[in-house]
């Protein structure tokens, strides 16, 4: 049986995650078919970037290549059918929620899963997670340590930055300068140094030894790098 404690994953704080929602535990032994709200996942808040338009939030995650993934561990009774499920639907939860599997079959021993939420699911709405343990009598199901993680798949954060504040601009009305912007999130608040590359006017290129007039990386006249 697997542990319900575990070290912090340093997964977790990789400078690619851009949002993290912590999920609660689940122990259940009902033993039925029925699906169970386990969580509401806020995708806007969890990013920092709440109060935002759809159209604008949607630009957001498509220049920012963000994707949403669950990571847990998971287990079922260890014996038996496999019935444990976990379920996501987009929203919140009411009685015309309709549920699709996010991933089947718990196994008898415990393990670390890694599943990508569906792109349509990670909306400015946010979406619900849920469970179903299994009906037939003696099932169960365990999730912990299980948390979601929003990681960028292509861009810098200062490029990040930029890009949420094209998204407010598009979205705040009344806004006449730079200043009045909101901030950005707090996951985007760090200050980076970019390295600059400056010539004299008498420095020569490495590779071709033409002069380099202006502050260039790469030299004008045969394209190598300096």
């Amino acid at each position: 049986m697997g542990s319900c404690t575990s070290s912090p994953d340093p997964d977790d704080t990789h400078p690619s995650v851009k949002g993290l929602t912590h999920l609660k535990s689940v122990r259940s032994s009902v033993s039925t078919d029925d699906k169970n709200f386990w969580a509401k996942v806020d995708v806007s808040v969890a990013l920092g970037c709440s109060g935002i338009n759809d159209a604008s939030f949607d630009f957001f995650l498509q220049q920012y290549k963000i994707e949403g993934i669950l990571v847990c561990n998971w287990q079922d009774q260890g014996w038996g059918n496999q019935k444990g499920n976990i379920m996501i639907a987009s929203g919140d939860l009411t009685s015309e929620t309709e549920w699709e599997y996010l991933k089947k079959s718990a196994p008898h021993d415990g393990e670390e899963v890694n599943v990508i939420i569906p792109e349509k699911f990670v909306k400015n709405q946010g979406f619900i997670l849920g469970y179903t343990v299994g009906g037939g009598g003696g099932h169960s199901l365990k999730i912990w340590n299980a948390r979601i993680r929003f990681v960028s798949r292509e861009m810098t954060e200062i490029q990040a930055t930029v890009v949420i504040q094209s998204a407010f601009r598009r979205s705040t009305k009344g806004i006449k300068s730079p200043a009045n912007l909101p901030p950005p999130p707090p996951t985007l608040r760090k200050t980076h140094s970019v390295p600059t590359v400056t010539f004299a006017q008498d420095i020569k290129c490495k590779q071709c030894k033409q002069t380099l007039t202006k502050p260039y990386a790469f030299c004008t006249h045969c394209g190598c790098k300096q």
